[in-house]
């Protein structure tokens, strides 16, 4: 299965897999490649399902990346406290996940909570403060709560980090709109 996904033969890949999981229904991994041939094919119910089925066996090795996947899925769908309930579980398994946290922020902030998309930037800011496109979203949040002082130091943070970055280019913009 995975070397007819990696031929991007995605239809043998779904056959193998099923036959795989009709040997072992335990099988996590398989139940984990199904859901990313899924995706990739845009069948995202089936893919949700194949996820879902990778987190049920408590033995499985790597359950976070299923449990991210389907936070992504969530999240393109617009179903956020599904989103947010898969990401916090990524979270228990892996408690300082940068990335983790940023999607978290994001999913507030599609739901217009942005005091805690907040938390969850600096959060994730204070993780891995190497992170410029958090750092980015931070600044652009503090401006928007009108907290400029914040927002400028946030913003000469993101061109210090990567200073080529199409985001040190809008802070630029922005630091000059400021002034």
């Amino acid at each position: 299965g995975h070397v007819y996904a990696q031929r991007q033969e995605y239809l043998k890949a779904i056959d193998a897999f099923q036959k795989t999981i009709s040997l072992d229904p335990r099988f996590s991994e398989a139940y984990n490649y199904l859901g990313n041939i899924y995706e990739v094919l845009k069948r995202d119910s089936e893919a949700i399902l194949a996820y879902q089925e990778s987190t049920k066996n408590l033995l499985y090795a790597t359950p976070q990346f299923p449990h991210w996947k389907l936070g992504l899925l969530y999240l393109r769908q617009e179903k956020y406290e599904e989103a947010l309930a898969e990401f916090n579980e990524v979270l228990r398994i892996e408690p300082n996940n940068p990335v983790v946290f940023d999607k978290i922020g994001e999913t507030y902030l599609e739901m217009g909570q942005e005091d805690k998309a907040r938390d969850f930037f600096e959060q994730s800011v204070q993780v891995s403060p190497t992170v410029y496109q958090t750092h980015y979203k931070l600044a652009s949040l503090y401006l928007k709560e009108g907290s400029e002082e914040k927002a400028v130091e946030t913003f000469k943070k993101v061109i210090e980090i990567a200073p080529n970055s199409p985001e040190a280019g809008e802070s630029r913009k922005r630091l000059e709109e400021l002034q």
